[in-house]
């Protein structure tokens, strides 16, 4: 599977680079992303903008990610979902569970907003 990752001081961007995501991509897609979870910069936007077509069994394993990023108090946000994307997340009845913003500015703007609620309360 290929990505794009660009990092920056708070987060990581990563962009898959496939057109589409079948179920047996699950593994990569969630040996990429759990291997941030061990890195010094945590905090992770997903940029789907290159993705046509999504198995569900790879947007369950997002959503299995998001909620172990989640539960470390890091920040993972998923954004650019192109439209037969979304459907398949809405039929998989997934979009309460998936943090899906439209733009990759709105994913960073909520990442900033995160970190300062963390530094706030502690966390």
């Amino acid at each position: 599977m290929q990505v794009k990752i660009d990092t920056s001081e708070k987060f990581h961007v990563i962009t898959i680079r496939e057109k589409a995501l079948s179920a047996n991509m699950t593994v990569d897609i969630r040996n990429k992303l759990s291997s941030i979870l061990s890195d010094a910069i945590k905090n992770t936007i997903l940029n789907l903008e290159e993705v046509d077509i999504a198995a569900v069994e790879v947007l369950q394993e997002i959503v299995k990610i998001q909620e172990a990023f989640h539960q470390q108090n890091i920040s993972f946000i998923s954004c650019c979902v192109k439209s037969a994307v979304k459907i398949a997340i809405y039929e998989a009845g997934l979009v309460q569970r998936l943090n899906l913003v439209p733009t990759k500015s709105e994913a960073m703007d909520i990442i900033q907003m995160e970190e300062i609620e963390r530094e706030l309360t502690g966390d």
